[in-house]
């Protein structure tokens, strides 16, 4: 197909078309700071069948607003809400942005009555087949007795280069956590973020499987029906050593701490999972990269864009900097969270950030710093080596501190690696 400046993408998704009421889907989403990667979530749900996305935005200070109207514009099924009256709401409450959002949306679809099936997704996630021809609908139509559809979660593996695209070929892990798609017209006993609560109803994966959760987490897939499905959810969650640096910087709604420090590390997360690849249809991604190509030009997105991500690159410069105001209580979990991070102009800078963080917190005692390094021997022990040579300087004579040092440079450390990994023979 020729494409020019007129050309609009147009979308199908999937429905069975001698149906004479098809299903219509809405997707919702809550976004903070998001606009660098809004294009191309926005256009690959419309892609892929979604008939209208609305999405929530809240403390934002970015362009994401300007990048959804350009959207907007030439896509009208696409929609936009700021969400700051939530912090008119007690600190308690408004720390629940998304059950608050999610709850109105489901409320006002369920009123409205404009569609038939709802779900809720992150930015971070895709709703990905394996290939793109296949849509929202089908998967409806393959699974038409269930009230709700859920998906496992692929956490794709970072990559190197700052703002990628998505690719046809995943790598990543399997995780237990599921996003779900269902029936307006459930029998709804409680929304949660991942699997809603029913009254009464079935809840099966895409192939048809009845979802089991584990007894303790009622969002999580039991173990033994974990493996790569038709569709997944590719959850984005690391991008690019400078990017996952950058996001730590939102913090979360319910901390005071500036920084955001409920992750595992640069390509950690959770319990450790084999590495795999989930592979899209190269022909099918093919056709999508191109009409994704014509919706950038269609929607004059590439100048914000370069705003955004300008944005994401002061924000980054602003984590560094806010590192140094993390209480010395959180400094583990400061590390924890830093782990993995490799890159090395990205490294380095970490580097150079936590040699600062001792002076900035007055660290002047190689009894406490030698503490401090015991500490993040449990997290990591590349970072725990910064923190021993931080004592040495303090201590220049202290045994234990050069034993300890000259032990780690003797290894080749590996990102995560913990004292308690080490063997005998290294030891």
């Amino acid at each position: 197909m020729k494409m020019n400046m007129n050309t609009k993408v147009k979308f199908d998704n999937g429905r069975d078309v001698t149906s004479d009421v098809p299903a219509k889907v809405k997707l919702v989403a809550v976004a903070k700071d998001e606009a660098a990667y809004l294009a191309e979530w926005v256009f690959f749900h419309l892609y892929m069948g979604f008939d209208a996305i609305d999405i929530y935005l809240n403390r934002t200070s970015d362009n994401s607003a300007e990048v959804l109207e350009a959207i907007q514009r030439r896509y009208p099924m696409v929609n936009f809400y700021y969400a700051d009256w939530i912090d008119f709401c007690p600190f308690e409450v408004a720390g629940y942005i998304q059950y608050l959002v999610y709850a109105k949306a489901f409320a006002a679809c369920r009123d409205e009555k404009q569609f038939d099936y709802l779900m809720f997704l992150d930015i971070d996630e895709f709703w990905m087949p394996d290939t793109l021809s296949y849509k929202v609908g089908n998967c409806i139509t393959d699974n038409s007795g269930a009230d709700c559809i859920s998906f496992q979660w692929f956490n794709e593996k970072g990559k190197g280069k700052a703002f990628s695209n998505l690719s046809y070929d995943v790598t990543g892990w399997l995780a237990p956590l599921m996003k779900s798609l269902f029936r307006v017209n459930a029998e709804i006993k409680k929304l949660r973020l991942h699997v809603p609560e029913l009254k009464d109803g079935r809840i099966c994966l895409c192939d048809g499987t009845v979802y089991k959760a584990t007894p303790t987490k009622k969002e999580c897939l039991q173990e033994e029906l974990h493996k790569l499905r038709k569709v997944m959810i590719v959850h984005r969650l690391f991008r690019s050593p400078k990017e996952y640096v950058s996001l730590l910087n939102r913090g979360r709604p319910t901390d005071t701490i500036p920084l955001k420090l409920n992750r595992e590390g640069y390509n950690f997360a959770g319990n450790p999972a084999p590495e795999q690849r989930f592979h899209i249809d190269r022909h099918s991604f093919a056709l999508y990269q191109a009409a994704y190509t014509q919706f950038l030009v269609d929607t004059q997105m590439e100048p914000l864009l370069e705003t955004a991500r300008r944005f994401v690159e002061q924000r980054y410069r602003a984590t560094l900097r806010n590192m140094l105001k993390v209480p010395k209580a959180y400094f583990v979990s400061m590390m924890r969270v830093l782990r993995g991070v490799t890159l090395a102009s990205v490294s380095k800078d970490i580097y150079l950030g936590i040699r600062t963080y001792f002076s900035a917190n007055r660290c002047t005692s190689s009894k406490e710093l030698i503490a401090l390094a015991k500490q993040v021997e449990s997290v990591d022990l590349r970072l725990a080596l910064i923190v021993w040579r931080k004592a040495l300087e303090l201590r220049p004579n202290g045994p234990m501190i050069k034993a300890r040092i000259a032990e780690y440079e003797a290894i080749k450390l590996k990102p995560g690696m913990k004292r308690a990994d080490l063997t005998n023979k290294q030891i």
